[in-house]
């Protein structure tokens, strides 16, 4: 039976929701406002609503500026969200020049604040309008204007609305405004991957899958199976059995590594496809049908670039033979090191796949945003998936039983934490595992 860890829920919920957390939030607010000699005053509106709400009305004073903070019965957690929604109104006595913005403030629980300029110029008055405001992407109309982005790391205590402080009006100019939505980032799917067979990853690895109900890809190379330190194909088998994928590696050979003449650039394209076709034949002999169209491959290393052989003719050629087979994901390398694979991945998905690789205890530890070499940096990561909301699979080689950066039981660790974050932020709601034949 899979663990289940006792976590705290997530307050509000992560999958994008545009209104009732929100809205009820906001219902409960309690209306005060920050001022000072000829500045703004604030009142609650109750002759029209806004989204579904009703919003706070905020006059312009002759000079000066003011806030009106909405503060909340319970501190708000949005951690997570990609945008807000702002519902507002401008009257109908704009001049050309004074007032021309208005600002919205978030304060956190600690006193430190964000806050962003809405252009009132941009829209046209005495009609409610609703717009979309991105943490990390504001338009012209709307811009980052002071203070801090603290949302995934505190809550949300208030939410205020302040005047103009340059051009000021003393004709009565007003706003209504309120919030009445957080849109939250897709949840994020964190994928599991391991290569080469090795017997670690059914003797120490495996069980922590299932101790956490976690399912992970196995890219196998077929023609090692049962070689020694590798396990059988009745290991692979249960792994199978057990709800994981099992995707090709290689099937006859890997090629050596710096010998490329193995695959030259001519019939390149029809070995290639041997290989693939070779698998999937196996594999659907074998009742393998999760994982059986993607591929790790140790027969393309000119991929690598390291190599310098990498010429286009060949990756057209390895491009024409994925698609002649089917092939629906390509994993090699890390963007940024070896640059083709986000290329390809867009062209047999067509659509990006924003997966990035993290290798456990690999060969080079330490390597930026590559390696994983401690329990705190596994769950670092993780934690870093799931506020970026992105896809990505975490992958390993022979990290849970040998290598340079750690013991058996150093490794074992490190996974283990890796895991039990993963199910963590599963359990909040923020997260999905699934195997590679669930994200193509």
């Amino acid at each position: 039976m899979a663990k289940t860890p006792p976590y705290i829920p997530h307050q509000t919920g992560y999958i994008t929701q545009t209104g009732s957390d929100v809205k009820s939030a906001w219902n409960a607010a309690t209306l005060s406002v920050v001022t000072g000699a000829n500045t703004c005053t604030a009142d609650a509106e109750s002759g029209f609503q806004i989204g579904g709400v009703y919003p706070v009305k905020v006059t312009q004073g002759s000079s000066g500026s003011g806030v009106a903070k909405m503060t909340f019965a319970i501190d708000q957690d949005w951690g997570g969200t990609q945008s807000f929604n702002l519902g507002f109104r401008v009257s109908q006595n704009i001049p050309a020049t004074g007032c021309g913005s208005f600002y919205l403030y978030f304060y956190f629980t600690d006193g430190t604040f964000t806050s962003y300029r809405i252009s009132q110029y941009q829209f046209a008055p005495s009609i409610n309008h609703v717009v979309t405001i991105s943490r990390f992407k504001p338009d012209g109309t709307i811009a980052n204007f002071g203070g801090t982005d603290y949302f995934d790391t505190k809550k949300v205590r208030a939410v205020a609305f302040g005047t103009d402080t340059t051009s000021v009006q003393a004709n009565a100019t007003y706003f209504w405004a309120a919030l009445i939505g957080v849109d939250y980032k897709q949840k994020s799917n964190i994928l599991l991957g391991f290569d080469g067979n090795y017997l670690g990853q059914k003797t120490i690895a495996l069980p922590i899958l299932q101790e956490f109900g976690l399912k992970a890809t196995f890219y196998v190379q077929k023609y090692r199976l049962g070689q020694s330190g590798r396990f059988t194909l009745a290991d692979l088998d249960l792994i199978y059995s057990l709800g994981h994928a099992v995707a090709m590696h290689s099937y006859s050979k890997d090629a050596i590594y710096t010998d490329t003449s193995e695959f030259p650039t001519v019939g390149l394209q029809e070995a290639v496809e041997s290989e693939i076709s070779g698998f999937k034949t196996w594999a659907a002999g074998r009742g393998y049908s999760r994982g059986a169209n993607h591929y790790c491959a140790a027969i393309t290393n000119p991929f690598d670039p390291s190599i310098g052989t990498q010429t286009n003719a060949r990756m057209q050629a390895i491009i024409a033979a994925f698609q002649a087979q089917g092939v629906k994901s390509y994993r090699m390398g890390i963007p940024g090191y070896q640059p083709y694979s986000n290329q390809i991945n867009q062209l047999l998905s067509e659509r990006p796949w924003d997966v990035f690789v993290n290798q456990l205890n690999s060969q080079s530890p330490g390597t930026a945003n590559q390696d994983i070499n401690s329990s705190t940096e596994a769950v670092n990561q993780v934690q870093t998936t799931v506020r970026q909301g992105m896809t990505k699979m975490f992958y390993g080689h022979d990290f849970v039983q040998s290598g340079a950066s750690g013991t058996t039981v150093t490794n074992r660790a490190v996974f283990y934490a890796l895991c039990d974050e993963i199910a963590r932020q599963i359990a909040m709601g923020k997260a999905t595992n699934t195997t590679i034949d669930e994200v193509f």
